[in-house]
């Protein structure tokens, strides 16, 4: 097997972890569905000692894993709703957002995160691959039914312009190509925007022993070094990280913004 980082293209990787084969998880199987042979996958975890990446050793494809039929609605969990409330809340007071400003979720889920922004008259836009977009859609939020890349981030600013918020709540970590996300996060974003990244952290992996967040679909396993080694590869860096308990068992928020930039003329002849 060629594999290397997924940041820093490393290819001496060490494994961490075996867990031997799996079938992918979220998945609500029918009685119809227990007849049939369900597909498992290799789930290994390595690690890179060049910018501190875990990733896994093989990547289910996406469209398997988020199809039309992903069960996952952020609107049903009571703690998740409490949870991106609070984000909404303190993105607008921190970063003093305006009525009109835009704010991009890439993965929106049901689009509940985007709801709290659009409480405070900020635009919105959701880009979500599975079925759940439907959900978003429904609720009025203009909802791009794709995976989020260059092109999909040049599409949403030639209608919408710069995105003062961009936010990947648990989704990051879920990307394969993460330069290519961020290539569309560089497109996309304000010069003085930000870009606030939620993913749960390796360290507490580690320290807790949660070898349960280790399944297909969480395929980057990320903690500052790793972040702020990708993000400065796109002249951008970690202006604040918050450490949180109280979802996915020690989750690490990134605001990532600009360090120095083109102008928003270049940044427009980019997209």
């Amino acid at each position: 097997m060629n594999l290397t980082c997924r940041i820093c293209d490393n290819d001496k990787l060490d494994l961490v972890l075996n867990l031997g084969h799996h079938p992918p998880s979220d998945a609500f199987l029918t009685e119809e569905d227990l007849q049939s042979h369900e597909i498992h996958y290799p789930l290994q975890l390595y690690h890179c000692d060049v910018c501190g990446l875990a990733q896994l050793g093989y990547v289910v494809a996406k469209e398997v894993l988020f199809n039309s039929e992903y069960p996952y609605q952020t609107g049903q969990n009571e703690g998740g709703r409490t949870h991106f409330k609070g984000l909404a809340d303190s993105v607008v007071a921190k970063y003093g957002l305006k009525h009109g400003d835009l704010v991009v979720d890439i993965g929106g889920n049901d689009g509940t995160l985007l709801g709290y922004f659009k409480e405070h008259g900020c635009e919105t836009f959701n880009v979500e691959p599975s079925g759940v977009a439907q959900i978003s859609i429904n609720k009025g939020i203009p909802t791009a039914y794709e995976f989020w890349d260059s092109d999909v981030a040049k599409a949403i600013y030639s209608t919408g312009g710069f995105a003062k918020v961009i936010v990947a709540t648990n989704v990051f970590a879920h990307c394969d190509d993460l330069h290519g996300f961020m290539k569309g996060v560089d497109i996309m974003l304000s010069q003085d925007g930000v870009f606030i990244v939620e993913a749960p952290s390796f360290s507490s992996l580690i320290s807790f022993g949660e070898w349960d967040t280790i399944y297909h679909e969480h395929l980057s396993y990320l903690d500052y070094d790793s972040v702020k080694y990708l993000v400065s590869m796109y002249n951008m860096r970690v202006s604040d990280l918050e450490q949180l308990d109280d979802i996915h068992g020690g989750t690490n928020r990134y605001s990532i913004t600009r360090i120095s930039a083109e102008s928003q003329s270049e940044q427009r002849q980019a997209a």
